[in-house]
């Protein structure tokens, strides 16, 4: 149990090299912070070995609007995850909705039940049902939404 506990210590230690804080900016009404302790305190959703928020509900918190008022305009924005590693994904704001896709975007912080470490984390991108890994980005730093055409 000690070394389980040693482990874990030196896993958050190497993740605190990164930043400890998750950006969501942009084209939404309420950009904020988000800290790595207040991801880890809150509910956390599963997506195989991983667990963490649903990159929807974080754009939900922004003010972003999301399920049955996501319509019109609104589906023109896309939202771009970038990397500490200079690595960028897109998507467009519909697929992070469940009401448009399935499976989930998830942004992670523990993998088996323990922190990610510095490799991947604090923060990493999960896309369920993507064939390929393309889009799952390690050590997230910042979430942006932005209009695809001219504002209305």
């Amino acid at each position: 149990m000690l070394m389980r506990n040693v482990w874990i210590g030196i896993a958050w230690l190497g993740a605190m090299a990164f930043a400890q804080e998750l950006e969501i900016r942009g084209d939404v009404p309420r950009p904020y912070k988000l800290t790595l302790e207040a991801i880890t305190n809150s509910k956390l959703t599963a997506a195989g070995a991983y667990h963490g928020v649903p990159l929807i509900d974080l754009l939900a918190r922004a003010g972003q609007e999301t399920g049955a008022k996501l319509r019109g305009t609104q589906v023109a924005k896309v939202v771009l995850v970038d990397c500490e590693d200079a690595y960028r994904v897109a998507f467009s704001l519909a697929e992070l909705d469940p009401e448009f896709r399935e499976g989930m975007v998830l942004v992670a912080v523990t993998k088996e039940g323990k922190p990610l470490d510095a490799q991947e984390g604090p923060f990493r991108l999960i896309v369920e049902k993507d064939k390929k890994m393309a889009r799952w980005g390690r050590r997230v730093k910042s979430i942006q939404v932005v209009w695809l055409q001219d504002r209305p």
